[in-house]
């Protein structure tokens, strides 16, 4: 999971919550709103607002931290990671973590564990 931070938004800290809670389940923005009721939009600019991303991208961050985890606290296999962290394959897991991190999940294992 990522860095704690002090949201003074009630609505935006319940959401985060739920995110940090539940991103690993395959969840998505619809999840989110259905956990902490509010217009989309109203959602998407208050995230925003407080965190400097959108309510998607603070998913999407929640699962790389998970997957970074796993990476390099376990041996599981790419498939196993991609299932722990909410992807529904792995061949999302590697495009999504090239994206984010400019290296496949395998090279930045390696990278880490120094192999």
């Amino acid at each position: 999971m990522t860095d704690i931070v002090a949201v003074e938004d009630e609505r935006v800290a319940a959401a985060v919550r739920y995110v940090r809670t539940h991103a690993c389940a395959g969840i998505n923005v619809a999840d989110v709103l259905r956990a902490v009721p509010m217009a989309r939009t109203a959602l998407e600019r208050r995230v925003k607002a407080a965190l400097g991303c959108t309510p998607r991208e603070l998913i999407e961050r929640e699962r790389m931290a998970e997957v970074r985890r796993l990476l390099a606290e376990t041996d599981a296999s790419i498939a196993e990671i991609a299932e722990r962290a909410g992807y529904p394959h792995p061949e999302y897991l590697t495009v999504a973590f090239r994206r984010a991190e400019g290296v496949t999940p395998r090279d930045w294992r390696s990278q880490r564990r120094g192999r």
